[in-house]
C-alpha cells in the first residue's frame, strides 16, 4: 500500500450500499471532484463488502481519490484500500496501525475533545468530527454545532478535521470557518437530484471559506504572547505545553500545569496547544512526582 497525501479542502463521500445504482452514482461524484470515498456497510457480509470494494477501488484510483474502508480491516487489506475509518467499536488505532502499516491512512470518528485527543495520541492521521448538525443517518440526535470543530482545532491545530452530520452546501462554509479541513457527507450527494451539481456546490462552499481562512492564518504573526507564572513570554505559534516545558528546561514528569484555570494531564502536554493570551501556572514538584 503506497502512502497517499490528502488534498484539502477535502470532500468525502460515504457510501450508502443500499443504492441500486451505487457504482454509477459514485463515478458521477468522483468525476465531479469527490476526493475521498469511504465504503461503509455494517449490515453487509464481508463477502459483499469485498465485492463492492473490488468495484470501487479501481474507480477511486482512476479519479485520484482516496479509498477507505469503514471499520473492516480484513476487507480493506484484501482489497488494497488506502486506509480505514475507525470508530468507538472498531479495533483500537494502535493495533490497526500495526496491521495496516505506516502508509495506511487512519481516520478516527470522534464526538468529543477527549476522544479527539486520545485518537491523535494513538496515531490517527485525521479525524471525522460529528454529529455537527441534525442528520437523517442519526435520527433523534441533536447536533453538537460548530463549536465542537472550533474546540478541537484550537487544541489540535495540526490535525486535519472533517465535519460530518447534516452538512450541506448551505452550511459547509460555517464548519470551514471554525477550522474544518473538509466535510464528509452521504445524503447531501446521494439524495440530490443532480449529483454532479451537488458535488460542485459543496466544493465551492468549502473552497471559498477555506481559502479565506487560510489567507487569514498566513497573515497572522508566527509568534504569540503568553503568561507563564505571571511572566510575559513570546513563543512560536502552534507551540504546545510540552514545547514550552522543553524551552524552560523543565522535566514534564515533575510539574503540574494549569492552563487558563484548567489542570492539563501530563499525557496531554504534547497535544495541548498554546494560544495568544494563554495563562499558565507551572508548579514544580519537590521530592518526586
Amino acid at each position: 500500500m503506497a502512502a497517499l497525501t490528502l488534498q484539502f479542502p477535502l470532500l468525502c463521500l460515504i457510501t450508502d450500499p443500499e443504492r441500486p445504482n451505487l457504482l454509477t452514482e459514485v463515478e458521477q461524484a468522483l468525476t465531479a471532484g469527490v476526493g475521498m470515498l469511504q465504503l461503509r456497510g455494517h449490515q453487509l457480509t464481508a463477502a459483499r463488502l469485498y465485492e463492492l470494494a473490488q468495484a470501487l477501488r479501481p474507480l477511486c484510483r482512476h479519479y485520484g481519490a482516496a479509498f477507505l474502508v469503514n471499520d473492516r480491516l480484513d476487507v480493506g487489506l484484501a482489497s488494497d484500500a488506502d486506509g480505514f475509518q475507525l470508530g468507538r467499536h472498531s479495533l483500537p488505532l494502535r493495533e490497526a496501525r500495526a496491521l495496516a502499516g505506516e502508509n495506511a491512512l487512519l481516520g478516527a470518528s470522534v464526538h468529543t475533545l477527549a476522544e479527539a485527543q486520545a485518537a491523535v495520541a494513538s496515531g490517527a492521521d485525521f479525524l471525522v468530527v460529528g454529529t455537527i448538525f441534525p442528520s437523517s443517518s442519526h435520527p433523534g440526535m441533536a447536533g453538537s454545532g460548530t463549536a465542537l470543530i472550533a474546540t478541537i482545532k484550537r487544541m489540535l491545530p495540526t490535525c486535519p478535521l472533517l465535519a460530518i452530520g447534516g452538512i450541506t452546501s448551505a452550511n459547509a462554509g460555517a464548519v470551514m470557518a471554525v477550522g474544518a479541513d473538509g466535510i464528509a457527507v452521504i445524503s447531501a450527494i446521494f439524495a440530490a437530484p443532480d449529483i454532479t451539481q451537488a458535488v460542485q456546490d459543496l466544493r465551492m462552499a468549502m473552497k471559498q471559506e477555506y481559502e479565506y481562512m487560510k489567507n487569514e492564518r498566513e497573515q497572522t504573526t508566527a509568534a504569540i504572547s503568553i503568561l507563564a507564572n505571571g511572566q510575559l513570554r513570546t513563543v512560536e505559534a502552534g507551540s504546545t505545553v510540552a514545547d514550552l516545558l522543553r524551552e524552560l528546561a523543565i522535566a514534564p514528569a515533575r510539574v503540574v500545569v494549569q492552563l487558563d484555570g484548567v489542570i492539563v494531564a501530563r499525557t496531554d502536554f504534547a497535544q495541548t496547544a498554546l494560544q495568544e493570551g494563554s495563562q499558565l501556572e507551572i508548579v514544580t514538584l519537590v521530592g518526586g512526582g
